[in-house]
């Protein structure tokens, strides 16, 4: 045992200490020595609680430590390099490795105990361990998550690499899809920060501030990377503001990539509820020299269900007056459309006089209960006003023909030709047309 004096290196071994620690703490002298144990508080230093200035300043020099083994070390701060402090469980851990014989039966005993107690990384060096000794031993193999593949020992991973996958963000996958999986989680972050840019710029538009409603609309008006079209998409196009949607084709139209603007201004010129909107959206398709992809897109909708959705095709198609379109124009000139409609059900129905008769004006098997009793509270006859008054009726899908004059109109306007809603006559100087090679519009002959 030493005494305490300068800044000289004490140890003093004062008394053991109790066997369960939660925590153990290394101590690396400045000699290079590791003491393993735990760092106890300045009490402990020094036998008692401090109760002088002169003790306290005394104690802040100290450092305690309770060993692995019960004994208690004293050293003088200047003499200690680091305390590193880590859970008590690993300081037993390395004492139990340090003892362990290297053998197959104490090597799996080491590991059983770390299982016990959740060291998953020291299980799995005990295990390998094991597995040097015993190439087949089949708990140790289990343990380690390995199984046989023609005739080697592999762990999961192993047999992913040795087929030729990568890990990729937790997952395995094929080489050739890592450099897709890259770009599309660059797409994805892109996306996020648009979006987020988007947002801020349209909440601006509803601010008090003229000056930040200023910076708000410059802001969008500038955007021209179609890389934000989605976020435009999913926070101006969805408002239920009329006022930012519009504003939103404003936006779009100034795209310098309208091919990617467009299938958007499409949609908004055709389906958007407010008039006003898809009107400057159709301004937007009609002004840009991008028309061929805008009237394949329109053209589509002339296949649409509802009749609505026809007329307005027709009525733009006329304005872009691509002649591209001539086949699906003659198709759509008159179109079907199913019409929900009202009518008599007689299925499962009675027939009997309003007039009274023996039943009161009752079907026979309802005045037979009333009369025995089964409605003691009586029953109460409604007759529903309307052409179809004191009938059953039933909703029914009913084709109705529709004669589509902007159709029509956007044909005669295009060709310059007319022949009504005759389609058997527009089909036919069609061929003709054709055989004649490519048709031009009027405004090009």
């Amino acid at each position: 045992m030493h005494r305490v004096c300068g800044r000289s290196l004490i140890a003093v071994l004062i008394l053991a200490i109790g066997p369960l620690l939660c925590r153990a703490d290394t101590v690396t002298l400045r000699t290079g020595a590791l003491i393993r144990g735990r760092v106890l508080d300045a009490t402990a230093a020094l036998g008692h609680r401090p109760s002088s200035k002169e003790e306290r300043e005394q104690a802040a020099h100290l450092v305690a430590v309770s060993t692995l083994t019960g004994a208690r070390l004293i050293f003088n701060s200047a003499d200690v390099a680091i305390i590193s402090k880590r859970s008590f469980v690993l300081e037993e851990y390395e004492m139990r490795k340090r003892h362990a014989a290297n053998d197959v039966d104490s090597q799996w005993r080491l590991a059983e105990w770390c299982k016990a107690r959740g060291l998953r990384p020291q299980r799995d060096e005990a295990l390998r361990a094991v597995v040097a000794l015993d190439p087949d031993h089949l708990p140790a193999r289990q343990g380690l998550g390995q199984t046989k593949h023609d005739g080697q020992w592999r762990s999961y991973d192993e047999e992913m690499r040795a087929r030729g996958f990568v890990k990729f963000e937790g997952k395995y996958v094929a080489q050739q899809e890592v450099e897709i999986l890259k770009k599309a989680h660059q797409r994805k972050r892109q996306d996020q920060d648009w979006l987020e840019r988007v947002r801020t710029a349209v909440r601006s538009l509803a601010s008090s501030d003229p000056e930040r409603r200023r910076r708000g609309s410059e802001t969008l008006l500038k955007i021209s990377d179609a890389e934000a079209i989605p976020a435009l998409n999913r926070v101006m196009l969805s408002s239920n503001d009329e006022g930012v949607r519009e504003f939103y084709v404003h936006v779009m139209s100034g795209m310098p990539d309208m091919t990617a603007a467009t299938p958007s201004l499409v949609d908004v010129s055709l389906f958007d509820p407010s008039k006003s909107v898809r009107v400057a959206a159709q301004e937007a398709i009609v002004e840009h020299p991008h028309n061929a992809t805008a009237a394949g897109l329109i053209a589509r909708q002339l296949r649409n269900g509802d009749n609505e959705i026809v007329r307005r095709s027709g009525l733009l198609l006329e304005k872009i007056g691509d002649a591209s379109v001539i086949p699906q124009l003659i198709d759509a000139l008159i179109t079907t459309h199913g019409i929900p409609t009202q009518v008599v059900d007689n299925s499962n129905t009675y027939g009997f006089s309003r007039g009274g008769g023996p039943t009161g004006g009752l079907p026979p098997d309802f005045y037979a209960k009333l009369a025995t009793g089964q409605y003691p509270n009586g029953v109460q006859v409604i007759t529903p006003p309307g052409p179809l008054a004191g009938a059953n009726v039933k909703t029914v899908v009913v084709d109705h023909e529709y004669r589509n004059a902007e159709v029509l109109a956007a044909l005669q306007s295009i060709t310059r030709q007319s022949f009504g809603f005759d389609k058997d006559a527009w089909r036919r100087w069609w061929g003709v047309k054709q055989t004649a090679g490519p048709f031009k519009t009027s405004s090009t002959q």
